[in-house]
């Protein structure tokens, strides 16, 4: 991991921040210009280095994770540069982010106890209010969230894949997705300015924290998971049975 307390030990910026287009690092450029004021300035030496470091994390798969110290510092300026570092300041309407993550079943129970379950269309089920915090076991100090459902879906979808659903079975896990209000002030990035380093279209942001109290939870095709839960030469947690009870009560897998 490159430690950025180390490399920009103050992170000395212009009057403005990342306002030059013709910086090497930037994928997609169009995108950063309709955020900055012309004339365009730039960027100081350290915000070369970022936006490389940047670019490397969001784009390149080279940085897998980025030091917390560096993030901290973007934040505490997030009201100065609000067109580059606020989440508000994307597409009109933004208000929501999105996490797709595993939790345990029995906090899935005490979410659903907590809040109101209901049926949000075919397969997929929301829990909201849910009352809960989830606390990430990462170590990063920030997590990944996406501006569009379907993004953080994906990850879901895809842990419930072949045998990767036996494996959250015998760990207790349960896929879902988090939704989050952007008014969480720890929201970091204009998802239209990450699309300028990156060569995904993920509408990703972070979250400079490491817990998040969630608005409302989804679960998408949740029986999938559970045709899993039977012929297995383990114990199942009764949670998984309790919670197909209360979807089943819903209308289960009819439209």
């Amino acid at each position: 991991m490159i430690r950025l307390k180390d490399l920009l030990k103050e992170f000395e910026y212009g009057n403005k921040l990342f306002a030059d287009i013709g910086d090497e690092s930037l994928i997609n450029p169009e995108f950063l210009d309709k955020l900055i004021a012309k004339p365009e300035e730039e960027n100081t030496e350290d915000e070369k280095k970022l936006l490389k470091v940047l670019s490397s994390y969001f784009s390149k798969d080279v940085l897998k994770s980025i030091d917390v110290t560096i993030l901290k510092k973007l934040l505490a300026l997030k009201s100065k540069f609000p067109k580059i570092l606020d989440p508000f300041k994307g597409r009109r309407g933004l208000d929501l982010a999105y996490r797709g993550t595993t939790i345990g079943i029995d906090t899935l129970l005490k979410a659903i106890n907590n809040g109101n379950l209901a049926k949000d269309g075919y397969n997929t089920y929301v829990i909201n209010n849910p009352k809960i915090t989830i606390q990430s076991k990462g170590s990063t100090g920030y997590l990944s969230f996406s501006v569009e459902m379907v993004d953080a879906d994906s990850f879901a979808l895809t842990s419930i894949l072949g045998n990767r659903r036996i494996n959250l079975i015998k760990q207790g896990l349960f896929p879902v997705t988090a939704e989050v209000s952007l008014k969480n002030p720890n929201f970091l990035f204009n998802p239209e300015f990450v699309r300028a380093v990156s060569e995904y279209d993920e509408d990703e942001i972070l979250l400079i924290d490491t817990k998040y109290t969630p608005s409302a939870i989804y679960m998408t095709s949740p029986y999938s998971l559970f045709k899993a839960l039977d012929d297995q030469d383990f114990t199942v947690d009764p949670g998984y049975y309790e919670l197909k009870e209360k979807l089943d009560a819903l209308g289960g897998n009819r439209k």
